[in-house]
C-alpha cells in the first residue's frame, strides 16, 4: 500500500469519457474515463481526498491498457497515483475491490480497511514498504531455489509485515507473519489465486532478463513435489529447447544445442505451457543452481502468433538499429516516469507502455515505433 499516493474508500457518483483525437476513435488508446467519487473513507492521500469531498479519478480508455470498469452507485476501495498534471489516476493492477467483494476476502478487510495494530496503513508507516528478498526491512523468506518462488508468491498474496521486537542494538526488527493465523505453511497457497500478468513493455523485459532465446521445444519432463502436493505446487516442468537463435544469454546458451528452460508446475504460479515442435521466443531469470527458468511474467510469444505483431516481432528478432537488445545497451531499461534515462511522457504514458521503443545513441528517449523505420523483418 505504501507505494500508492492515495488510497480511498468511495462511491462512484458519475463517469466522464474524454474521447482523443480523431485519429484514435474506435481504439481509445489516448481517451481517457473520469469517474467522480465521493470519499466515504481517506485511508490514505493528500487533504483534498478527504471524507466527504468528490474527487476526480481518471483511468485509461480501454481494457488492454489496464482501465478500470466502475459501476455508478458502487462503492469501492481504490488506489491509485498522481499525474505530473496534479491529477488521480487508477489502473486495473492498482488496488480495485469492491466493497460487496471484500466481504469474501477477510484478510484483506480487516488489514485494508480495519482500525487494528496491524493494518496495511499502519504497517507501512513502520517501515513495512518491500515484499522482495533484497528487502532493507521486510525480507522474504528465501528458501530452497526451487521453492523461492513461491514462497515469495504466498507471502505477497497472504502475509503482513508488522514490526515485531527489537535487537540488541536496539533497532527494531520488521517480520512477515502469515496474515490468518500468523505462521506459515507451504500447501496454504494451492490454486486460491491467480498469476497477476506482467504490464512491462516487451523491451522492458527483454534489458531485466537474464536470457532470451528464439528456439523449437523438442521434449518436455515433469518433476513432481513432494507427496501430498496435489496442486503442483512444488512441481516443475523442464522443457528441453533446441536453440535456433541466441537474442541474450551466458555462454553455454549456443545456437544449435539444446537447454533446459525449467518453468513452475501449475498456471496459479506463472507457469509456461509449451507445445512439443513449436517455435518459441522465451526470456527468463537464471536460478541459483545456475539453470534456466522462465514464467508467463516474461517474453513468452509462440513464433506463429508473431505475424500479427509486426512491431514485437521486428524490434525483438529483426537486425535494424532499434531492436531490443541494441536499445537495451543504450540504457533504455524502462519505461516508468521516473526513470533515470527513458522518461516517458506522462500524458502519453498508456501508449508509450505499449506502442513505444526507447532509443537514442547520446540522450536515451521513448518514441513511438511507428514513427521509426522498422529493423529488418524477421519472418515469423
Amino acid at each position: 500500500m505504501n507505494s500508492f499516493v492515495s488510497v480511498i474508500r468511495g462511491t462512484v457518483k458519475s463517469v466522464v469519457k474524454i474521447d482523443g483525437p480523431p485519429e484514435d476513435a474506435g481504439a481509445d488508446n489516448l481517451a481517457v474515463y473520469k469517474y467522480r467519487i465521493l470519499s466515504n473513507r481517506k485511508l490514505k492521500g493528500p487533504a483534498q481526498m478527504k471524507t466527504g469531498n468528490e474527487v476526480i479519478v481518471e483511468t485509461s480508455g480501454n481494457g488492454a491498457l489496464c482501465s478500470l470498469s466502475l459501476t455508478v452507485g458502487e462503492e469501492y476501495v481504490l488506489s491509485g497515483v498522481q499525474t505530473a498534471a496534479g491529477k488521480f489516476r487508477s489502473l486495473s493492477s492498482d488496488i480495485v475491490y469492491k466493497i460487496k467483494d471484500l466481504e469474501k476476502l477477510t484478510l484483506v478487510w480487516d488489514y485494508l480497511l480495519g482500525t487494528g495494530k496491524n493494518t496495511y496503513k499502519r504497517n507501512c508507516n513502520r517501515g513495512c514498504t518491500d515484499i522482495s528478498t533484497k528487502s532493507s526491512y521486510c525480507k522474504t523468506p528465501n528458501i530452497a531455489d526451487s521453492f523461492s518462488f513461491f514462497v515469495i508468491k504466498c507471502y505477497s498474496d497472504h502475509a503482513i509485515c508488522k514490526r515485531e521486537t527489537e535487537n540488541a542494538a536496539g533497532s527494531m526488527i520488521t517480520v512477515f507473519l502469515s496474515g490468518g493465523l500468523l505462521l506459515f505453511s507451504f500447501y496454504v497457497f494451492g490454486s486460491v489465486f491467480g498469476c497477476s500478468p506482467s504490464l512491462e513493455h516487451p523491451q522492458v523485459k527483454f534489458c531485466h532478463s537474464y536470457f532470451v532465446i528464439h528456439g523449437t521445444v523438442k521434449s518436455v519432463t515433469k518433476i513432481n513435489g513432494p507427496p501430498g502436493d496435489v496442486s503442483d505446487n512444488f512441481a516443475v516442468y523442464k522443457y528441453s529447447i533446441h536453440v535456433i537463435h541466441k537474442l541474450k544469454g551466458p555462454a553455454n546458451i549456443k545456437e544449435g544445442k539444446e537447454v533446459i528452460v525449467e518453468t513452475s508446475g501449475n498456471g496459479g504460479l506463472c507457469f509456461i505451457s509449451l507445445a512439443i515442435g513449436e517455435e518459441y521466443v522465451l526470456s527468463g531469470l537464471k536460478t541459483d543452481t545456475d539453470g534456466l527458468r522462465s514464467l508467463s511474467s516474461n517474453i513468452v510469444y509462440n513464433v506463429k502468433d508473431l505475424a500479427t505483431m509486426p512491431l514485437v516481432r521486428d524490434y525483438l528478432l529483426g537486425t535494424g538499429m532499434n531492436t531490443y537488445k541494441r536499445n537495451c545497451d543504450r540504457k533504455c531499461t524502462d519505461f516508468g516516469t521516473q526513470s533515470t534515462y527513458c522518461k516517458i511522457p506522462d500524458t502519453t504514458f498508456h501508449c508509450y507502455s505499449t506502442n513505444a521503443i526507447c532509443r537514442d545513441m547520446v540522450n536515451a528517449k521513448w518514441f513511438n515505433a511507428e514513427s521509426y523505420k522498422l529493423s529488418a523483418p524477421a519472418a515469423p
